[in-house]
C-alpha cells in the first residue's frame, strides 16, 4: 500500500515530529489547549498518512486526552 511515510522515510518523520511539536507550542500557555491541538496535530498527521500508525492508537490517543481534560476540569 502506498502512502506519503513510505515515500519521505526517516526525513518526514523528523518534519513529522517539527510539525507536531510547533502546534502544540501553539497552545502552551494553557495545558488544556495545548492537549486539544497535540491530539489535532496527531490526528492531522495520521489522516494525511504522514505518519504510519494503526487508528487504534489514534482512538486511544483521544480517549486519553478526553480523561486528561476531565481529570483538569475537577482541578
Amino acid at each position: 500500500m502506498w502512502s506519503i511515510a513510505n515515500q519521505i522515510g526517516v526525513d518526514g518523520v523528523l518534519w513529522s515530529i517539527f510539525f507536531l511539536i510547533t502546534i502544540i507550542m501553539l497552545g502552551l500557555y494553557r495545558p488544556s489547549l495545548a492537549i486539544i491541538f497535540s491530539v489535532f496535530g496527531v490526528v492531522a498527521l495520521w489522516a494525511m498518512k504522514i505518519i504510519a500508525i494503526g487508528w487504534i492508537a489514534v482512538t486511544s490517543l483521544i480517549a486519553i486526552a478526553i480523561l486528561l481534560l476531565i481529570g483538569m476540569k475537577k482541578q
